[in-house]
């Protein structure tokens, strides 16, 4: 309302824990009617792809969070995600068979036609842009349907401008050549180039003369 408001539901911690997964059996009617009556028993919010208020997306993907955020440990809120999501992919399995929204995942040719497609249509799309097909040839079966759990956002969602999650800290290295191009490109830097963490004011430039950063 043209001022910068709270919502009282992020009273609380400042973290907000959420996961994007594709629910296409319980969103096979194009809406998240069903998925959040699911949810909403367990303690679980769900939004569309761009956050409140906004659409699904392809294959029923939807962003999932816990609702509580007050009163409550970090620790507690991660772990009610992690018990929520495993219910709420209990009920998916257990609501009909699955549509086409990964269906890539277990055939090789299908990905690469897959990515090349989005290539092609979205050359925003970090993920199919960086995406190394010579690499992705090269991994195991397991490795594979890993890497693609990666990628899968970005296969969904050609609209996408980064189109990929590491599913684990672990992916970081196990997939570095894909990885490291993609944050590169992302933020501008090096592909060898090294995070450090710095709060100090001293030396940057734009602050006011007496270092606080207050207006009034």
């Amino acid at each position: 309302y043209g001022c910068v408001t709270s919502c009282p539901t992020n009273l609380g911690t400042g973290m907000r824990a959420s996961v994007h997964i594709g629910l296409p059996n319980l969103c096979a009617d194009g809406t998240d009617k069903k998925a959040k009556e699911v949810c909403k028993p367990l303690g679980l919010s769900v939004r569309g792809i761009g956050g409140e208020h906004t659409a699904i997306g392809e294959g029923g993907v939807c962003d999932i969070s816990p609702s509580a955020r007050f009163c409550i440990t970090e620790a507690e809120i991660i772990t009610a995600l992690y018990n929520g999501i495993k219910l709420l992919k209990e009920a998916e399995d257990g609501s009909g068979a699955s549509s086409a929204g990964d269906a890539t995942s277990g055939d090789s040719d299908a990905v690469l036609s897959k990515v090349q497609s989005v290539r092609e249509s979205h050359p925003g799309n970090l993920m199919a842009k960086n995406f190394p097909e010579d690499f992705y040839s090269q991994l195991s079966a397991d490795e594979k349907a890993a890497f693609v759990q990666c990628c899968q956002s970005g296969l969904d969602n050609p609209d996408s401008s980064m189109g990929c999650y590491a599913m684990q800290p672990a992916d970081y290295d196990r997939f570095k050549p894909f990885f490291s191009k993609v944050l590169a490109d992302y933020h501008k830097v090096g592909v060898d180039a090294k995070h450090k963490n710095n709060w100090s004011l001293s030396g940057v430039e734009g602050l006011p003369e007496d270092g606080k950063l207050d207006l009034e």
